[in-house]
């Protein structure tokens, strides 16, 4: 945002962070296979964000009732009727305006409600002005820049808030049999930066495109069945110089077999 005559410096936009996590880990297990494991984590993320907010609003000239910036190209009737911009073959397009006389009709032209007279040279007296409608132009705050649009800039927070709901759980059932679930939840809310400028008199927001609010559900699971256990036969052999001699060694079950430590047979030759 480059300074200005009412901005005399470069303002700073601050970006705020902030973010929560919590985990909870559970293991239940009743018996050597049937166990249940539970985790649960809830994670939250607030951020604001620093935004350069351009508005338009009503110019130092239009505020006084001149509005000849708004006059654009004359305009033409064709011989079918329609409205164009082109004087070729065409007639020019006349009306009358506050002052009398008869003036060609062009772009951006303002007429007077009363009797549809165009104002003379786009010019409003500032004492036709609606009441009301001077209160509400008086509570604008002056342009920023010249130009007819974007012709405000401000300083705009941005909220964009995360918040995550995870839970899991395993189960085992026997040995051979275990399942597990999963749900997950995930909500953003972000709220864009403000079109028009806060009123004077309260600190209200602007008109905006409004909140966004994005929620995800998510749902997994998963069913595992073991039909056959395969145990492998390990077999060592070793061989060393010296005096010893080779020996091999077989085992009849696998040595790390669960719950049965006496069936492993060492057989040497």
């Amino acid at each position: 945002m480059p300074a200005t005559s009412l901005l005399p410096q470069r303002p700073q936009i601050p970006t705020n962070r902030s973010s929560a996590e919590i985990n909870l880990d559970l293991c239940l297990a009743a018996r050597s296979f049937t166990q249940d494991i539970l985790l649960h984590r809830l994670s939250g993320h607030a951020e604001q964000i620093g935004r350069v907010v351009p508005s338009t609003i009503p110019t130092t000239a239009e505020r006084s009732g001149d509005f000849s910036a708004l006059l654009g190209v004359p305009l033409y009737r064709t011989p079918s009727g329609t409205v164009a911009t082109s004087p070729g073959g065409n007639t020019p397009i006349t009306t009358a305006d506050t002052s009398g006389n008869t003036i060609q009709v062009r772009q951006g032209m303002i007429f007077r409600p009363s009797d549809h007279h165009a104002y003379a040279g786009n010019l409003i007296p500032t004492d036709t002005f609606d009441p009301a409608a001077a209160s509400l132009l008086d509570r604008y705050p002056q342009p920023t820049s010249s130009g007819l649009a974007n012709n405000f800039k401000r300083l705009g927070n941005e909220p964009d808030n995360q918040d995550q709901f995870d839970v899991r759980i395993d189960h085992r059932f026997t040995e051979r049999d275990q399942f597990f679930a999963r749900y997950s939840y995930f909500k953003d809310l972000t709220a864009t930066g403000n079109s028009t400028p806060r009123w004077k008199w309260r600190d209200r927001r602007g008109s905006g495109a409004g909140p966004q609010d994005t929620p995800a559900q998510s749902l997994a699971g998963n069913y595992v069945h073991c039909f056959l256990f395969v145990w492998l036969t390990s077999s060592v052999s070793a061989t060393r110089e010296g005096p010893w001699t080779a020996r091999h060694c077989s085992f009849s079950s696998s040595p790390s077999e669960p719950r049965h430590p006496g069936n492993s047979r060492k057989r040497c030759v």
